[in-house]
């Protein structure tokens, strides 16, 4: 291995993750109902196990203060009008991108940026991946 790589024992790593899953579970519902992707970008700043050592080893060095930031507003109230700006800015990148192939993308004078599109299963097992508000966006767009 690479002093860039990492080994963890299997039961390690399921004691961690089993952890992280019960902290998740504990926190209210209304925050849980928000979406994983809203609350858990970052491992728990006050968990020492496994992952967040992993996340200490591989990670920036201020992964913790900025996870800490994010808790502390998980929940709060959103500027929608921010929100609705950034997505209109970035429809309208979508709209105007040019498709290039292959070869093109991978040459010198390739594309300053590259845009995959994916979708995100609203639920996913016991969690709700994004909100309700977010799902239903997206079911609208499919309409």
């Amino acid at each position: 291995m690479s002093d860039s790589q990492s080994f963890i024992d299997a039961t390690a790593l399921k004691t961690a993750l089993q952890e992280l899953d019960a902290h998740y579970d504990a926190l209210p519902e209304e925050i849980k109902q928000l979406g994983v992707l809203d609350f858990a970008s970052y491992p728990p700043p006050t968990l020492h196990n496994a992952v967040t050592q992993l996340w200490d080893d591989h990670m920036r060095p201020d992964w913790r203060d900025i996870a800490a930031k994010l808790e502390a507003t998980s929940g709060a109230p959103r500027d929608e009008e921010s929100e609705r700006r950034t997505v209109d800015e970035l429809n309208a990148q979508i709209d105007e991108a040019e498709l290039v192939d292959d070869e093109a993308a991978m040459g010198p004078g390739g594309p300053d940026y590259v845009l995959r599109n994916r979708r995100v299963p609203a639920t996913k097992g016991n969690w709700r991946m994004v909100s309700a508000d977010v799902e239903a966006a997206g079911s609208d767009d499919q309409a």
